[in-house]
This record gives structure tokens, C-alpha cells and sequence, in this order.
């Protein structure tokens, strides 16, 4: 059997010099291959030069509906935004807006989404997959609109959180995951993946331990053999970098995090793809 192909992906392109930094260095010098730009952040055309400078990054959509001023007329989408333009809610409201106001979300949802995958368009760049800051994407009315749009665009992939608990945790056995959400975020994204109903010949590996990929979180990946690909979401900066602006608003990215210059020294260490495991 083929071994799956190996996407090591960085989230949040496009937020800060710090991140943007990290993506090409760890492109060009490390074991990184694609990233998730961040079209309405505040160093997004610095992403968007960068990528057009390296054509062979493949570059996705992080879509975001959570941080930032949105690309839409804020009187097209009242019900994400406030009367600035910014985007208002977390995960949990856009999920009970998506219970409450169903039509009126998804319809506002689907202008926004569209004009994020139109901002990559317009600078020529194809997004090569979908995906979303803070998962949001998997909230399942906002997941059928990406599905929708996927098939417009033709974008071919949409992060799919289909990991194993068992698989990570009874092999890595790091209880942190208790403690920090990351179980938390694998049962509510679990019990969407089982709602979506939608399956990928991908594997995704960061959502139990998510910003924590190094040291003994990444020992040993073991990926089941029935998919074709792994994906494994790393969030790298060099931090450094950011610390020098002081930008307030990178607090809410945790950039100033050493577990994002940890995650860069991981990908960055060529022997790291060594440590997935297939499946026999």
C-alpha cells in the first residue's frame, strides 16, 4: 500500500510578521507544505506577497467568522457583526445563532464566506483546501455552506476533525489534554463530524493536543490505514517578532506563546515526518 501523503499545515497565516515569518522559513527550510491564510487579519497582504512569492505553498482559506473586521458590508451581515464592521461573536453564539436564526445566519454567513474566498481569488491565489480559525467551520450549518462552496470554487478538501481519541491518546498518553480543552474540543468537533456526516480520505492530527504538537506530543503519530493523506495543524511563530510590535490585538492569537516557537522547532526538524506511524 501507497504511504498517505503528509500536509503539514499552518493555521493562522496572515495574523502577524511573527507567524508569517515562521510559515516561510519552515516552508522553505522545514518539513512545512501548506498554510491556512487568513484573508481580514492585520498582516494579510504580507501573507498573500509571500505566497505569491513561494507558488509552490499550498495555500488554503482560514476561514474567520470570530476575529477582525469582516470583508462584507457590515449591513449585509448584522447578525456577525457590530456597527464597525467587526466581528462580534465566539464559537458558542455562532452556534446558537445557527439554532435560533437559521435562515438569516446562513444566508449572511454564506456573503461573508464567499467574499473571503473571493479575496484569495483576486490576488491569484486558489485556496487548496477550507478550514477555519477556531474550527467554526464545523458547526454544522456553517460546514454545509463550506460544502457548497467548495463544489462552486472548486476547491477540492475541507479540514475534516475526523482523529482518533484512542489512537492519539492511548499512544501518546499525555493527560494535559484533560486539563488545556483539548478533550473538550474533540468531543464537540466529534459529535459534528457525526452530524456532518461527510467523510475524507484524510487524516487530521492537532485537535486533541491543539498548539501543543512537540515534544512527546508528536513521539510517535500514528495515522489509521484506511486514509490516503494525514494532515497535522501546527500553529508556528517566531515570536520574537511579534513581541517587538506589541500589538495588543495579538493577545487574542496567543502569539506571544512559546508553545508556537516549540511547534516551529518541531516542523523545522527534517527527521519529524519520521515519527508518523502508518497503520499495516
Amino acid at each position: 500500500m501507497e504511504k498517505p501523503k503528509i500536509i503539514v499545515n499552518a493555521d493562522d497565516f496572515g495574523v502577524s510578521p511573527g507567524v508569517n515569518k515562521a510559515v516561510i522559513k519552515a516552508f522553505k527550510y522545514g518539513t512545512l507544505n501548506s498554510a491556512s491564510l487568513m484573508v481580514n487579519a492585520g498582516y494579510t497582504e504580507d501573507a498573500i506577497k509571500l505566497s505569491l512569492e513561494n507558488p509552490k505553498l499550498s495555500v488554503g482559506l482560514h476561514i474567520n467568522l470570530t476575529n477582525e473586521s469582516a470583508l462584507s458590508d457590515p449591513g449585509d451581515i448584522p447578525l456577525l457583526v457590530n456597527k464597525k464592521g467587526q466581528l462580534k461573536n465566539g464559537y458558542v453564539k455562532l452556534l446558537l445563532l445557527s439554532f435560533f436564526k437559521p435562515l438569516a445566519f446562513k444566508r449572511q454567513v454564506r456573503i461573508e464566506i464567499r467574499r473571503q474566498i473571493g479575496k484569495m481569488l483576486g490576488h491569484g491565489i486558489k485556496p487548496s483546501h477550507l478550514d477555519s480559525h477556531r474550527h467554526v467551520h464545523t458547526i454544522p450549518s456553517i460546514f454545509s455552506i463550506c460544502k457548497e462552496l467548495d463544489l462552486e470554487f472548486n476547491i477540492n478538501r475541507i479540514r475534516i476533525i475526523n482523529e482518533s481519541f484512542g489512537k492519539t491518546f492511548f499512544t501518546i498518553k499525555n493527560p494535559i489534554c484533560f486539563i488545556d480543552g483539548g478533550v473538550i474540543k474533540y468531543l464537540v468537533t466529534k459529535i459534528f463530524y457525526y452530524i456532518n456526516n461527510t467523510k475524507s480520505d484524510t487524516y487530521f492530527y492537532g485537535i486533541i493536543y491543539p498548539t501543543k504538537l512537540f515534544g512527546k506530543n508528536v513521539s510517535r503519530i500514528l495515522v489509521p490505514n484506511k486514509f490516503k493523506a494525514v494532515e497535522i495543524a501546527v500553529h508556528p511563530s517566531c515570536i520574537e517578532e511579534d513581541k517587538k510590535i506589541g500589538d495588543s490585538s495579538f493577545k487574542d492569537y496567543l502569539l506571544y506563546s512559546p508553545n508556537r516557537t516549540k511547534e516551529l522547532v518541531t516542523i523545522m526538524d527534517k527527521d519529524f515526518v519520521k515519527h508518523i506511524i502508518y497503520e499495516t
